[in-house]
């Protein structure tokens, strides 16, 4: 009876941040085109003129080429004459399966070793469905960032077996490439699904490492076929100057997500991201020399950390240029949250080492380990429970942009929605000729 009335509590704490997640957004989410979205608007055009070809699919958007997320949006939009509501649930349901892929890959590792703190899913379901992640919640642009997260953690899902399977290599492919072809760092996860096959087992071993090599190289050929940087961006070797400025950008990624709650604090940012990084550095050392913990076990979360932290890396060196508080943006958070959900599985790992542990030190080390939990725990409900003011800021100037679009105001009123003011009347013509968004009951 005490064990099912357990299980329930999990479950309830488990969907409560998903369930919470549904309302905020219901309640700050205003249908009006921001920020990245305004550059949308000229494929949604030519999809009603008829001159759509693959090439506005192609085309890139800053570092990216999201082609997979420009079709899910363009059948959204004609579907519902661009109601952005539409957007905003698929990031939804894309952030769910996400939790979905996770917590499947967690309880069989879980099963595996025989552990049974199955507390840390609730931990997880805050951490996916935080509010600290605004920005990403309340745009649908960002469902490339949602939509490569899981297919990455799908991919490295089906790469995590020992013997791998034809079916299983060939749906990481496919995976491989709608991660690549949503957002920039799904470019890391062949190198990274390389890693994962070459130290699985099998007879065909060597031949899925040629085929995905063969692959690998012809994604990464088409993606740089006129690749070009985009002319807004710092200097690539900004980094190389500044090493330093590099390093602390890093951290400061890594650590946002559960110092959410220092809002514009970048010290505390970089001073968990540190921490974050030391800590898995040390429990990999520990976990490593652990009898009845695998290489196998171990390599699904190894591979997730690897991602996270390349993708800190690879933005850190396109960004950096921008100052240190680009590193603390929402957009990051969805992804940076891989590296600390990686650093709770090794938590979980070490606990279960150390209470198997007979020597005398056993109840100190895991009082020791007990009390970072708690912390980390308090530090992640505080992140995501302290950032609901994100919601109400960026709804407050949605609300001000639409008002001033609707009544048809100076620039100056709605500039926070996108920052070309010439671009932005040809494109407003657009959407009052089609009636989209907006404009959808719009009459002239």
């Amino acid at each position: 009876m005490g064990k099912l009335f357990s299980q329930r509590w999990i479950l309830v704490l488990v969907f409560l941040p998903f369930f919470l997640l549904i309302y905020m957004v219901y309640k700050y989410w205003v249908n009006v085109p921001f920020g990245d979205q305004w550059d949308f608007i000229p494929l949604i055009e030519k999809s009603y003129i008829g001159t759509l070809t693959f090439g506005d699919f192609w085309a890139q958007h800053n570092e990216h080429r999201p082609i997979f997320p420009r079709l899910i949006m363009l059948a959204l939009s004609r579907l519902s004459r661009w109601n952005i509501f539409y957007e905003l649930w698929v990031n939804i349901i894309l952030a769910l399966a996400i939790f979905k892929v996770l917590t499947m890959l967690i309880y069989k590792t879980f099963k595996c070793a025989k552990i049974n703190n199955f507390w840390f899913i609730p931990v997880i379901s805050v951490m996916i469905f935080s509010p600290n992640q605004s920005s990403n919640w309340l745009a649908g642009w960002q469902m490339q960032i949602f939509l490569n997260i899981l297919a990455i953690v799908g991919g490295i899902k089906l790469l995590s077996e020992v013997r791998i399977k034809w079916s299983s290599l060939i749906s990481a492919i496919i995976l491989g490439i709608v991660a690549t072809y949503s957002f920039a760092n799904g470019l890391l996860f062949w190198p990274i699904g390389f890693f994962m096959i070459a130290t699985s087992k099998g007879q065909n071993l060597y031949k899925q490492m040629i085929l995905w090599i063969s692959i690998w190289f012809v994604v990464y050929f088409s993606y740089l076929w006129g690749y070009s940087k985009p002319y807004n961006h710092p200097s690539l070797w900004v980094f190389i100057h500044n090493p330093v400025n590099f390093l602390l950008y890093i951290l400061a990624y890594l650590g946002r997500p559960v110092t959410a709650f220092a809002q514009t604090n970048v010290g505390q940012a970089q001073l968990a991201g540190f921490l974050g990084l030391v800590f898995l550095i040390l429990s990999l050392i520990v976990l490593g020399r652990a009898r009845n913990v695998t290489f196998q076990l171990i390599k699904p979360y190894i591979a997730i950390s690897i991602y996270a932290l390349a993708s800190a890396i690879i933005t850190a060196v396109g960004r950096v240029g921008f100052g240190f508080w680009q590193a603390l943006s929402g957009h990051y958070i969805s992804i940076s949250n891989l590296f600390w959900i990686a650093d709770g599985v090794f938590f979980c790992l070490l606990l279960n080492f150390v209470s198997n542990k007979k020597d005398k030190s056993r109840k100190i080390i895991e009082a020791f380990l007990m009390l970072i939990s708690i912390i980390f725990i308090i530090m992640v409900i505080t992140s995501s429970i302290g950032t609901t003011y994100g919601f109400k800021s960026q709804n407050k100037i949605l609300n001000k942009g639409r008002s001033a679009l609707l009544e048809g105001k100076p620039y100056d009123q709605m500039r926070e929605l996108y920052y070309n003011e010439k671009l932005m009347k040809e494109r407003i013509l657009t959407l009052k000729k089609y009636k989209l968004s907006l404009f959808k009951n719009y009459f002239y």
